[in-house]
Protein backbone atom coordinates (compact mmCIF):
# COMPACT_ATOMS: atom_id res chain seq x y z
CA UNK A 1 0.00 0.00 0.00
CA UNK A 2 1.31 3.82 -1.01
CA UNK A 3 2.90 5.44 1.91
CA UNK A 4 1.47 9.13 2.59
CA UNK A 5 1.45 11.71 -0.03
CA UNK A 6 5.08 14.39 0.27
CA UNK A 7 2.40 17.08 0.70
CA UNK A 8 0.42 15.02 3.69
CA UNK A 9 4.01 14.12 5.41
CA UNK A 10 5.43 17.90 5.79
CA UNK A 11 2.61 19.05 8.22
CA UNK A 12 3.09 15.69 10.16
CA UNK A 13 6.60 16.53 10.31
CA UNK A 14 6.06 20.47 11.40
CA UNK A 15 3.97 19.49 14.11
CA UNK A 16 6.91 17.24 15.77
CA UNK A 17 8.93 20.17 15.11
CA UNK A 18 6.70 22.20 16.88
CA UNK A 19 5.99 19.86 19.58
CA UNK A 20 9.97 19.92 20.17
CA UNK A 21 10.22 23.25 20.62
CA UNK A 22 7.14 23.86 22.85
CA UNK A 23 8.80 20.65 25.21
CA UNK A 24 12.78 22.98 24.88
CA UNK A 25 10.60 26.07 26.14
CA UNK A 26 9.28 24.51 29.34
CA UNK A 27 12.60 22.94 29.90
CA UNK A 28 14.25 26.07 30.12
CA UNK A 29 10.93 27.75 32.11
CA UNK A 30 11.48 25.04 34.33
CA UNK A 31 15.19 26.11 34.09
CA UNK A 32 14.93 29.36 35.16
CA UNK A 33 12.21 28.34 37.92
CA UNK A 34 14.95 26.51 40.14
CA UNK A 35 17.87 29.03 39.46
CA UNK A 36 15.10 31.57 41.07
CA UNK A 37 14.05 29.21 43.84
CA UNK A 38 17.43 28.61 44.77
CA UNK A 39 18.68 31.92 45.18
CA UNK A 40 15.34 33.32 47.55
CA UNK A 41 16.30 31.10 50.70
CA UNK A 42 20.09 32.92 51.07
CA UNK A 43 18.19 36.57 50.75
CA UNK A 44 16.03 35.78 53.39
CA UNK A 45 19.26 35.20 55.89
CA UNK A 46 19.59 38.83 56.42
CA UNK A 47 18.62 41.10 59.25
CA UNK A 48 16.73 44.43 58.02
CA UNK A 49 16.46 47.18 60.02
CA UNK A 50 12.38 47.84 60.88
CA UNK A 51 12.76 51.23 62.76
CA UNK A 52 15.68 53.72 63.80
CA UNK A 53 14.78 56.84 65.42
CA UNK A 54 15.27 60.27 64.53
CA UNK A 55 18.64 61.75 65.69
CA UNK A 56 16.71 65.15 65.65
CA UNK A 57 18.56 68.35 65.36
CA UNK A 58 21.51 68.98 67.79
CA UNK A 59 21.73 72.43 69.38
CA UNK A 60 25.77 73.12 69.95
CA UNK A 61 25.65 76.20 72.72
CA UNK A 62 29.12 76.35 73.83
CA UNK A 63 31.09 75.21 70.91
CA UNK A 64 34.21 77.45 71.94
CA UNK A 65 34.84 75.85 75.37
CA UNK A 66 37.03 73.04 76.37
CA UNK A 67 34.38 70.73 76.91
CA UNK A 68 35.19 67.06 76.89
CA UNK A 69 31.87 66.34 74.67
CA UNK A 70 29.83 69.70 73.52
CA UNK A 71 26.15 67.96 72.45
CA UNK A 72 25.07 64.54 71.84
CA UNK A 73 21.73 62.71 70.61
CA UNK A 74 20.70 59.19 70.28
CA UNK A 75 18.71 57.06 68.30
CA UNK A 76 17.33 53.81 69.01
CA UNK A 77 17.44 50.80 66.20
CA UNK A 78 15.08 48.35 66.20
CA UNK A 79 16.04 44.84 63.51
CA UNK A 80 14.40 41.97 62.10
CA UNK A 81 15.67 38.83 61.42
CA UNK A 82 14.27 35.54 60.33
CA UNK A 83 14.47 32.54 62.22
CA UNK A 84 17.19 30.92 59.98
CA UNK A 85 19.48 33.45 61.32
CA UNK A 86 18.27 32.82 64.44
CA UNK A 87 18.72 29.61 64.43
CA UNK A 88 22.30 29.21 63.07
CA UNK A 89 24.08 32.10 65.72
CA UNK A 90 22.95 35.27 64.31
CA UNK A 91 25.13 38.29 65.04
CA UNK A 92 24.61 41.96 63.21
CA UNK A 93 27.65 44.16 63.17
CA UNK A 94 27.10 47.86 62.23
CA UNK A 95 29.11 50.49 61.19
CA UNK A 96 28.80 54.00 59.47
CA UNK A 97 29.34 54.20 55.85
CA UNK A 98 33.00 56.74 54.21
CA UNK A 99 33.75 55.86 57.71
CA UNK A 100 37.24 57.26 58.71
CA UNK A 101 38.70 56.79 62.56
CA UNK A 102 34.57 56.63 63.45
CA UNK A 103 34.80 60.81 63.10
CA UNK A 104 32.59 61.98 60.73
CA UNK A 105 32.43 66.10 59.48
CA UNK A 106 29.61 67.96 58.40
CA UNK A 107 29.88 70.74 56.36
CA UNK A 108 27.61 74.40 55.64
CA UNK A 109 27.55 75.12 51.56
CA UNK A 110 29.55 77.58 50.32
CA UNK A 111 31.43 77.79 53.35
CA UNK A 112 34.97 76.88 54.57
CA UNK A 113 33.44 75.55 58.12
CA UNK A 114 33.57 71.54 58.91
CA UNK A 115 32.00 70.21 62.51
CA UNK A 116 33.56 66.94 63.46
CA UNK A 117 30.99 64.15 65.19
CA UNK A 118 31.66 60.72 66.84
CA UNK A 119 29.05 57.80 66.40
CA UNK A 120 29.15 55.03 68.54
CA UNK A 121 27.02 51.93 68.94
CA UNK A 122 25.95 50.30 72.04
CA UNK A 123 23.83 46.90 72.31
CA UNK A 124 21.97 45.36 75.21
CA UNK A 125 24.21 42.12 75.06
CA UNK A 126 27.46 43.94 74.11
CA UNK A 127 29.46 46.44 76.00
CA UNK A 128 31.35 47.43 72.83
CA UNK A 129 31.19 50.91 71.51
CA UNK A 130 32.42 52.45 68.18
CA UNK A 131 30.75 49.73 66.73
CA UNK A 132 27.76 47.13 67.44
CA UNK A 133 27.08 44.06 67.92
CA UNK A 134 23.65 42.37 68.40
CA UNK A 135 23.93 38.86 69.67
CA UNK A 136 20.75 36.90 68.63
CA UNK A 137 18.51 34.53 70.59
CA UNK A 138 16.11 31.97 69.19
CA UNK A 139 12.84 33.20 69.70
CA UNK A 140 9.77 33.72 67.96
CA UNK A 141 9.53 32.83 64.22
CA UNK A 142 10.86 36.80 63.35
CA UNK A 143 13.10 37.77 66.44
CA UNK A 144 13.24 41.43 66.70
CA UNK A 145 17.16 42.60 68.35
CA UNK A 146 17.81 46.66 69.42
CA UNK A 147 20.58 48.80 69.03
CA UNK A 148 21.48 52.42 69.47
CA UNK A 149 23.64 54.84 67.78
CA UNK A 150 24.68 58.24 70.00
CA UNK A 151 26.36 60.79 67.59
CA UNK A 152 28.66 63.01 69.92
CA UNK A 153 30.31 66.59 68.52
CA UNK A 154 33.56 66.78 69.57
CA UNK A 155 35.58 69.72 71.61
CA UNK A 156 36.77 72.70 69.70
CA UNK A 157 40.48 71.24 69.28
CA UNK A 158 38.92 68.90 66.86
CA UNK A 159 36.99 71.52 64.74
CA UNK A 160 37.79 73.56 61.75
CA UNK A 161 36.52 77.43 61.50
CA UNK A 162 32.77 76.44 62.39
CA UNK A 163 30.84 79.59 61.87
CA UNK A 164 26.75 79.54 63.74
CA UNK A 165 24.55 78.02 61.50
CA UNK A 166 22.79 74.78 61.10
CA UNK A 167 24.45 71.79 59.54
CA UNK A 168 23.07 69.17 57.39
CA UNK A 169 23.91 65.72 56.45
CA UNK A 170 23.18 61.85 54.97
CA UNK A 171 25.38 59.25 56.34
CA UNK A 172 24.54 55.41 55.75
CA UNK A 173 24.22 52.56 58.62
CA UNK A 174 25.48 49.12 57.27
CA UNK A 175 24.44 46.45 58.91
CA UNK A 176 25.57 43.34 58.31
CA UNK A 177 24.29 39.93 58.98
CA UNK A 178 26.18 36.89 60.57
CA UNK A 179 25.00 33.28 60.83
CA UNK A 180 27.83 31.36 61.33
CA UNK A 181 27.35 29.54 64.39
CA UNK A 182 31.11 28.39 64.37
CA UNK A 183 32.12 31.86 66.18
CA UNK A 184 31.08 35.26 66.97
CA UNK A 185 32.66 38.21 64.61
CA UNK A 186 35.14 40.66 66.03
CA UNK A 187 32.78 43.59 65.50
CA UNK A 188 35.78 45.69 65.30
CA UNK A 189 37.59 44.38 62.38
CA UNK A 190 35.89 46.81 59.77
CA UNK A 191 37.67 45.56 56.55
CA UNK A 192 36.03 42.10 57.48
CA UNK A 193 33.34 43.68 58.48
CA UNK A 194 33.30 45.28 55.19
CA UNK A 195 34.29 42.29 53.06
CA UNK A 196 31.22 40.40 54.11
CA UNK A 197 28.13 40.17 51.27
CA UNK A 198 24.89 40.24 53.63
CA UNK A 199 24.47 43.89 54.46
CA UNK A 200 21.55 46.37 54.00
CA UNK A 201 22.06 49.78 53.67
CA UNK A 202 20.03 52.24 55.39
CA UNK A 203 20.30 56.47 54.91
CA UNK A 204 19.78 58.63 57.94
CA UNK A 205 20.48 62.56 58.25
CA UNK A 206 22.02 64.53 61.12
CA UNK A 207 21.45 68.06 62.23
CA UNK A 208 23.23 70.61 64.05
CA UNK A 209 22.64 73.81 64.83
CA UNK A 210 26.07 75.72 66.02
CA UNK A 211 24.61 78.86 68.53
CA UNK A 212 26.38 81.70 68.48
CA UNK A 213 28.97 81.98 71.23
CA UNK A 214 31.41 84.11 73.05
CA UNK A 215 33.07 83.96 76.44
CA UNK A 216 34.96 85.97 78.76
CA UNK A 217 38.57 84.33 79.73
CA UNK A 218 42.03 84.19 80.36
CA UNK A 219 45.04 82.51 80.08
CA UNK A 220 42.47 79.89 78.59
CA UNK A 221 40.26 79.69 81.60
CA UNK A 222 37.28 80.83 80.86
CA UNK A 223 35.43 83.70 83.15
CA UNK A 224 38.86 84.02 84.86
CA UNK A 225 40.92 87.58 84.78
CA UNK A 226 44.29 88.46 86.52
CA UNK A 227 43.22 91.91 88.86
CA UNK A 228 44.63 95.29 87.47
CA UNK A 229 47.12 95.88 90.99
CA UNK A 230 48.49 99.32 91.21
CA UNK A 231 50.88 98.23 94.08
CA UNK A 232 51.65 99.70 97.45
CA UNK A 233 51.58 103.23 97.64
CA UNK A 234 52.23 106.29 100.15
CA UNK A 235 49.63 108.46 100.41
CA UNK A 236 51.45 111.66 98.93
CA UNK A 237 52.47 109.46 95.22
CA UNK A 238 48.89 108.53 95.14
CA UNK A 239 47.70 112.28 96.08
CA UNK A 240 50.25 113.18 92.90
CA UNK A 241 49.58 110.49 90.58
CA UNK A 242 47.68 113.44 87.99
CA UNK A 243 51.64 114.57 87.55
CA UNK A 244 52.85 111.33 86.83
CA UNK A 245 50.20 108.47 86.14
CA UNK A 246 50.33 105.04 88.10
CA UNK A 247 50.16 102.54 85.51
CA UNK A 248 48.61 98.65 85.49
CA UNK A 249 47.78 96.45 83.23
CA UNK A 250 45.65 92.89 82.85
CA UNK A 251 44.32 90.89 79.73
CA UNK A 252 40.93 89.87 79.12
CA UNK A 253 40.57 87.54 76.15
CA UNK A 254 37.36 86.92 74.49
CA UNK A 255 36.53 83.63 72.00
CA UNK A 256 34.12 83.60 70.38
CA UNK A 257 32.24 80.99 67.48
CA UNK A 258 34.22 81.17 64.57
CA UNK A 259 33.58 85.09 62.25
CA UNK A 260 31.01 86.18 65.42
CA UNK A 261 31.26 90.00 65.92
CA UNK A 262 31.38 91.02 69.24
CA UNK A 263 31.13 94.15 71.19
CA UNK A 264 33.27 94.66 74.93
CA UNK A 265 32.01 97.17 77.15
CA UNK A 266 32.82 97.92 80.81
CA UNK A 267 30.69 99.92 83.11
CA UNK A 268 31.76 102.69 85.42
CA UNK A 269 32.24 100.70 88.43
CA UNK A 270 30.28 100.54 92.23
CA UNK A 271 31.72 104.09 93.38
CA UNK A 272 31.55 106.40 90.25
CA UNK A 273 30.35 109.74 90.68
CA UNK A 274 30.71 112.89 89.10
CA UNK A 275 32.25 111.01 85.61
CA UNK A 276 34.82 109.59 87.46
CA UNK A 277 35.52 106.00 88.35
CA UNK A 278 36.74 105.74 91.68
CA UNK A 279 37.75 102.82 94.82
CA UNK A 280 36.48 102.80 97.77
CA UNK A 281 38.27 101.82 101.39
CA UNK A 282 36.47 102.92 104.05
CA UNK A 283 35.16 106.59 103.49
CA UNK A 284 37.82 107.81 101.39
CA UNK A 285 38.06 106.70 97.74
CA UNK A 286 40.78 106.80 95.36
CA UNK A 287 40.01 108.20 91.58
CA UNK A 288 41.25 105.51 88.58
CA UNK A 289 40.76 105.57 84.90
CA UNK A 290 40.54 102.64 82.31
CA UNK A 291 41.86 102.65 79.03
CA UNK A 292 42.01 100.22 76.10
CA UNK A 293 45.02 99.25 74.05
CA UNK A 294 44.38 99.73 70.51
CA UNK A 295 45.85 97.22 67.61
CA UNK A 296 47.90 100.02 66.88
CA UNK A 297 49.38 100.53 70.02
CA UNK A 298 47.55 103.75 71.39
CA UNK A 299 45.32 103.52 74.40
CA UNK A 300 41.70 104.93 74.27
CA UNK A 301 39.34 105.41 77.57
Amino acid sequence: MPGPSPARRKPAILARALKIIILRRWFLALSVLTVLLSISPASAQVCSVKTMESLGTVKIADLVSNASTSASTTAKIIYECPQDVVDMGGVICAYIEDNNGNVFYQGQPQKDSSLAWEGKFKSPDSNQDNVGAVKLKKGSRILEGRMDLTATYLPRANQSRVRAGTYTSTYSLVSVTYNDNTGEPDCYDLSKIKAHSRRVTTPFQLQAEVLTTCQLENKGEKDTFDPIDFGTRGALSAADAGAGAIRATTNIDVRCTYETPYTLDLNDGENFKDGTRRMKNGDNFLAYQLFNKTASGESSP
